[in-house]
């Protein structure tokens, strides 16, 4: 019985790492293909949407090491993150300073990750209810 639930922390651990993963490789595809050819003059907004993507990938890593409540906090600050990335994405659409493909391709990542983190985010607040309702 103790085998199986060190196999289970495990598999949620990996679980998390994997959308860390996910996270950088968003990240990734976000400087190198879309924010890369985004206009000197509305490089505040590239900016700050990279300063938004790092700090998912941190509240991400900090969720991954905490528990509870503090997991929890973590898990809405990604939200934000991920809703302020989203914004600023829009912006720049508007602006017409993105390609329309490459933007839709890296708003399919950005909603893959959001609903990643609202099912964990859920999980994680299902188990902090519980832990209540033992006390």
């Amino acid at each position: 019985m103790n085998s199986d639930r060190v196999e289970n922390l495990n598999e949620n651990e990996n679980k998390n790492f994997d959308l860390a993963l996910t996270v950088n490789k968003f990240e990734y595809h976000l400087r190198n293909q879309l924010l890369d050819n985004v206009p000197k003059n509305h490089k505040d907004v590239r900016v700050k949407i990279l300063d938004d993507a790092y700090m998912l990938l941190s509240d991400i890593y900090f969720a991954i090491y905490n528990k509870g409540n503090i997991r929890s906090k973590y898990l809405c600050d990604a939200l934000v993150h991920i809703c302020l990335i989203d914004h600023f994405l829009k912006t720049l659409l508007e602006l017409k300073c993105v390609n329309i493909k490459k933007y839709e391709n890296i708003a399919r990542e950005l909603s893959q990750i959001r609903s990643r983190i609202f099912g964990w985010k859920k999980k994680t607040d299902d188990e902090i209810e519980l832990k209540r309702a033992n006390r």
